[in-house]
């Protein structure tokens, strides 16, 4: 041994008499599921990016391992303990025994690891006993290295060495710790399995020396002192947060807002707490991204968050309207703890142990990564005032009109037409109002994107909307306004609206033109007006009510119409034969709306009525006339009649007549063919005509009258050649015609007035119109003209060079195929890119035909309009995909009957915008256990579908929406909790004689009082996981009850007998076939022993020894408890299985470690007195009363581990 000594030794802990560590209570132990005494603590956060977490790191809570000291303590305390272990210091001792091999050798051992995460500020070993007799002061050095301790190696060579100094009788032992950087950052990085252990032996002088233990005894204490994590106060109490409980919170920029506490710990030994310095809070969005910060140099980012002296933390809220942060349902915040800087660990260090000489820390005290990197504290999700909160709604979505019209039966719309939708529940006006007025602060706008020209949207201050639609408005045509009514958090309700417009019956049906009806004279001749739908999806409307037009009924005709739409003509005797007439019929609708339509009717005869052609001729030229007859007369037959003879109209066959200039002509007459001859005046000026009626006569000259006809001669003498075709048209139709044969760069007109060329002139009825560049002259005969009427008018013509001549353009009424037919299309509405079709409507009669070769012809085409047609008219038209809505197209359709006479038709296609409308998103809730209990994160954001009307009114889905998938959080939160109990501690009675006291006579002199045992279990629960860790003390001993009795005088023999209680064991049977949790199978009761004195009494004194037996009366039942459990329980690995209650004192008979526990004997090789086997299984003294606790604070469900050790009560 060496006897040197170390300047400072003595140095002692000040420690609480109450050991923190008991080598008798220490246990661990599982729950199957959390009890519900552990209160919730506030949930972890979920996964979070940015920050300090993306900066410098964090550790989250399901990464910090829990603490097995008690709450605010940083010191690991070993009194009267052979052996232990905690927070990765381990001791154990050696010292003589009657299994030893060495009956001289003691020592002890240090070992450390990181298995508990802790870095180490210091360490140190005392004792003190009268142990000189057997041991010599000086200096005990360390073990080598590989040496062998108790039967591990020690692995370093400590440069501490255990200082022996001697004071009186009383020796001192003390191994105080020298650390160094390399010291502490061996420890910080040795494993379990791989420790940093030094060992320490010497030998006493004698062998199994009586008197006190230089490693065991009373006054021997193990300490090490723990840095504390950056979660923790200096003194290792746990920081927590207190969150605020709002919800659904309405965000006003700018508003600053409570969101919690930072609650640091009070520091109990007068020191300076640095932990409030280090607090760091940051702001993250719904899903996890970081937004703000306390601490920008930390963090970095925008300062968001302020943290009080108090430990108050509010949040400065950011706009989310328009930003990244738009549609958040929540906010989340996350309290951290920076780390400690080295100066702030050593002054933590001395607070924890006030005789601290060295540096208490360094930089490898932050080598550990729950040391170097923030600590989350704690994480809270508010959730945001968000659109699935509110629900506003109007009291429709959609409305239609009819066009023009106030109802189906009218009247007619006097004003423009409108349509208002009314606000319902939530009102949007509640729902704007300020959040200081109890509104929500939400912004409400009017989206007009889908109302176009002539429709106007306005909105009240209720939030009403009247929506204003043109005038005449187009069926089809739809008005789409959207109310957006946008939260505090970004999110939107978006309310469309839609007002439609409906055809009137006007536009759903056409009145179909009945052909050309002909009868006789003063018979009645019918014509049905019909109907038919010109609207896809409509059926058509019968009028209620027909009128006829008097203005457009001629003299000799009467014309009638009924309810029906038939309408009857009847002509007299003053109507010409072949005179046609179109009177025009006024139809009512049910809805008041009116159409117009002419109808025709044409007065017979069985005849043919010929026809003279124009001729020219120049001055003093015979020229001829030859009528022509026609196939079919004014009744459609070839049976009809032709003339019989032809005369003047003074009935001779020879007549002079005076021309247009004045001249008078000698005509003549063949009575038999009809043909007109004429010599044309030597002195006839150019351009002169004559015309020449004649009278065609018929058989039955009586009964039909005869039949003027007229022929043309026109004088010619011009130097150039121009020629007009004679043309037929019906009565009031249009007909043109082209001019051949002219030179180029001629002009055209009717002749000369005032200096100027006439273009349009009137003649008998007859209208013209002339194109003075083309030549082209359209010609209109009188409406009521008859088929065989004739009119011929002369066409200036000057060619270049001073040329100039005169010719004829002659015009016939005749009945064509293109007079007495109408062709027409429907108007059709497309959408942009879409296509329609329109088939013709060709209302004619039946023995009128169009041509067999290309009978339909295209006009001009827009262009960008794909359209063709085919040879049953059949119109196909395909819109550009990048048509404008209200865009209009009509396309000319040229008809080619078999006469080829042609008509024109117009197909008419409206390009309209497609109503949509959004389609609302569902919601998946789906379970995670990677977030916290409590908390949700939106996975996938919800994206709304789309719809777009059809033509009929229906809806066709083009995008589907993306549900909203939210992530509920089932992960467990982790949670800590002290349950403390009692248990009585029974009295023992004992009986003695009192000679004071008669014999018979019974006194209680003292009073029996039971003991109190006080057990401490902390619990250390995640999720369904949990760890305790019990201590048990006495802390009221029980007093002894004593009664007295009076002794007989007699030679006698005093049995004196004691009854004591013999406590009863709990035995724990572990089942893992039952549902977690626990059962009483039999309760314990305690037995009782009597112990017997019997002292021989004479002459009142006691003679010789008394005999003293022990009889067992009633043997202890044991208490049974069956534990439930379906998980895997670590072994717990616990020190003390080997140490006694209390060592004896010097110089008492017995030795350490003489007690025993469960079946362990003293002196047996099992349980060696060095206590060095850390763990096992012990009986649970007092465990009735413990898990009766437990039952009494809520813990269901408990699969636990609870080793317990009995002391043996000994009265000194």
């Amino acid at each position: 041994m060496d006897s040197s000594s170390k300047t400072g030794a003595g140095k002692r802990f000040v420690r609480s008499r109450i050991a923190a560590l008991s080598a008798l209570a220490l246990a661990t132990g599982t729950l199957a599921a959390v009890p519900s005494f552990i209160s919730t603590q506030p949930a972890e956060a979920a996964p979070f990016t940015g920050g300090i977490r993306d900066k410098s790191g964090a550790v989250e809570k399901d990464g910090q391992q829990a603490s097995d000291l008690p709450a605010g303590k940083c010191v690991v305390e070993g009194a009267d303990q052979p052996s232990g272990k905690q927070a990765g210091f381990t001791w154990s001792t050696l010292e003589p025994s009657a299994s030893s091999t060495s009956k001289t050798a003691w020592g002890l051992s240090l070992a450390f690891d990181n298995s508990k995460d802790r870095t180490f500020a210091d360490w140190s070993f005392t004792n003190s006993g009268q142990m000189s007799a057997y041991l010599d002061a000086g200096r005990v050095p360390s073990m080598n290295v590989s040496q062998t301790f108790l039967g591990n190696n020690v692995t370093h060579k400590a440069d501490e060495s255990i200082e022996i100094t001697k004071s009186g009788r009383q020796l001192n032992l003390n191994l105080n710790a020298n650390l160094t950087e390399e010291k502490v950052k061996r420890y910080a990085e040795a494993t379990v399995k791989n420790p940093v252990r030094y060992g320490w032996t010497s030998d006493y002088k004698q062998e199994s020396p009586r008197g006190p233990r230089a490693t065991q005894g009373d006054n021997a204490f193990f300490m090490a002192v723990v840095n504390p994590w950056p979660s923790e106060n200096i003194e290792c109490n746990p920081i927590t947060v207190s969150w605020e409980s709002f919800d659904k919170h309405v965000i006003v920029p700018g508003e600053k807002t409570k969101v919690g506490k930072i609650n640091v710990p009070a520091v109990q030994n007068g020191g300076t707490d640095d932990s409030m310095s280090r607090m760091v809070v940051e702001a993250y969005d719904g899903n996890g991204k970081f937004i703000g910060t306390s601490d920008p140099a930390a963090s970095g980012g925008e300062q968001m968050l302020r943290i009080d002296e108090n430990g108050d933390i509010y949040f400065t809220w950011p706009e989310y309207r328009g930003t990244d942060l738009a549609t958040d349902k929540n906010v989340n915040f996350s309290v951290l703890a920076k780390p400690r800087s080295v100066d702030q660990l050593k002054g933590a260090a001395k607070n924890n142990n006030e005789w601290l000489e060295h540096d208490g820390a360094f930089d490898s005290s932050n080598s550990l990564t729950r040391y170097n990197k923030a600590n989350v504290i704690d994480s809270k999700a508010f959730s945001l005032d968000d659109t699935e909160y509110h629900n506003p709604q109007y009291d429709k979505t959609d409305a239609s009109i009819i066009s023009g019209v106030d109802s189906p039966t009218g009247p007619l719309a006097t004003e423009p037409q409108k349509v208002t939708f009314t606000q319902t529940a939530d009102l949007i006006k509640e729902l704007a109002k300020k959040k200081t007025e109890g509104g929500f602060e939400a912004k409400v706008s009017l989206d007009e994107k889908y109302v176009y020209d002539g429709w106007t949207v306005e909105k009240d201050e209720n939030y009403n909307v009247t929506v204003t639609a043109p005038e005449n408005p187009k069926p089809g045509a739809f008005a789409q306004p959207k109310i957006t009514v946008e939260y505090s958090n970004g999110s939107t309700d978006v309310l469309q609206l839609m007002v439609v417009v409906n055809p009137n019956n006007t536009q759903v049906t056409d009145l179909v033109r009945p052909g050309l009806s002909k009868g006789k004279l003063n018979q009645e001749i019918t014509s049905q007006v019909g109907t038919r739908s010109i609207m896809k999806g409509h059926k058509p409307v019968h009028p209620a009510k027909f009128e006829i037009d008097p203005a457009t009924i001629p003299a000799g005709w009467t014309v009638t119409v009924d309810k029906t739409g038939k309408v009857t003509a009847k002509a007299d005797d003053t109507v010409a034969p072949g005179t046609v007439i179109t009177p025009k019929l006024k139809a009512t609708y049910p809805d008041q709306t009116t159409d117009e339509i002419e109808v025709q009717f044409q007065a017979i005869a069985d005849i043919k009525i010929p026809n003279y052609d124009t001729v020219t001729g120049q001055p003093n030229a015979n020229v001829s006339l030859i009528p022509e007859i026609p196939e079919r007369g004014l009744s459609g037959n070839t049976s009809d009649e032709a003339p019989q003879r032809y005369t003047f109209e003074d009935g001779t066959n020879k007549t002079t007549l005076t021309s247009k200039d004045g001249k008078t002509w000698t005509v003549y007459v063949d009575e038999k063919t009809g043909e007109i001859t004429t010599t044309i005046p030597k002195g006839a000026q150019e351009g002169d005509i004559l015309n020449v009626p004649v009278k065609a006569h018929y058989s039955e000259e009586g009964k039909q009258k005869p039949q003027t006809v007229i022929g043309t001669v026109v004088v010619i003498k011009g130097d150039i050649k121009a020629n007009y075709a004679v043309q037929t048209t019906g009565p009031g139709q249009e007909v043109k015609h082209q001019v051949e044969d002219t030179p180029d760069g001629s002009t055209f007109s009717f002749g000369q007035q005032n200096g100027k060329p006439v273009l349009t002139q009137d003649v008998n009825g007859w209208k013209y119109t002339i194109d003075p560049k083309t030549g082209v002259v359209s010609s209109t005969p009188p409406a009521n003209s008859k088929p065989g009427d004739q009119n011929t008018i002369s066409v200036k013509v000057d060619a270049p060079g001073g040329l100039t001549t005169m010719t004829p353009v002659t015009t016939v009424v005749n009945l064509s195929n293109n007079w007495e037919s109408n062709p027409s299309y429907p108007v059709e509405t497309v959408y942009p890119g879409d296509t329609a079709t329109l088939p013709v409507a060709l209302d004619k009669p039946e023995n009128i035909n169009v041509a067999k070769d290309k009978p339909y012809k295209l006009g001009d085409i827009t262009a960008g309009w794909n359209v063709s047609i085919d040879d049953n008219g059949l119109i196909t038209a395909t819109a550009p995909a990048d048509a404008k809505p209200g865009h209009q197209v009509k396309i000319p359709v040229t008809v080619t009957y078999e006469d080829k006479s042609t008509d024109t038709a117009y197909a008419v296609v409206n390009v309209v915008d497609v109503p949509t409308r959004e389609v609302p998103f569902g919601v998946e809730y789906k379970f995670d256990d990677s977030i916290p209990a409590g908390e949700y994160k939106v996975g996938t954001k919800g994206v709304p579908g789309k719809d777009k009307m059809t033509k009929d009114g229906t809806w066709d889905r083009t995008k589907d929406p993306v549900n909203e998938v939210v992530r509920i959080g089932t992960k467990p939160s982790e949670a800590t909790k002290q349950v403390t109990w009692t248990a009585e501690v029974a009295f023992a009675v004992e009986t003695r004689p009192n000679p004071e006291l008669k014999p018979g006579e019974i006194k209680v002199v003292q009073k029996g009082v039971a003991g109190v045992k006080t057990y401490t279990a902390n619990f250390t629960a995640k999720g369904s996981e949990a760890s305790v860790t019990p201590e048990e003390k006495v802390t009221q001993k029980p007093v002894d009850e004593i009664i007295e009795y009076g002794p007989t005088p007699e030679d006698t023999t005093v049995v004196t007998k004691v009854a004591r209680p013999i406590p009863f064991k709990t035995k724990i049977v572990f089942d893992d076939t039952l549902e977690t949790g626990k059962k009483v199978v039999q309760d314990g009761v305690f037995g009782s022993e009597t112990v017997t004195s019997t002292q021989k009494i004479v002459n009142g004194k006691p003679e010789g020894e008394p005999t003293v037996t022990t009889e067992r009366t009633q043997d202890p039942s044991d208490q049974i408890i069956r534990v439930g459990t379906k998980c895997v329980c670590e072994k717990p690995n616990n020190p003390g299985n080997g140490s006694t209650d209390k060592p004896c004192k010097p110089g008492q008979p017995g030795q350490p470690g003489s007690g025993s526990h469960g079946s362990k004997n003293p002196g047996d090789s099992s349980n060696p007195s060095d206590a060095s086997n850390p763990g096992g299984s012990l009986a649970a003294t007092g465990a009735q009363q413990a898990l009766a606790a437990l039952m009494g604070v809520g813990m269901i469900g408990v699969g636990l581990v609870l080793v317990l050790a009995r002391r043996r009560s000994r009265r000194d």
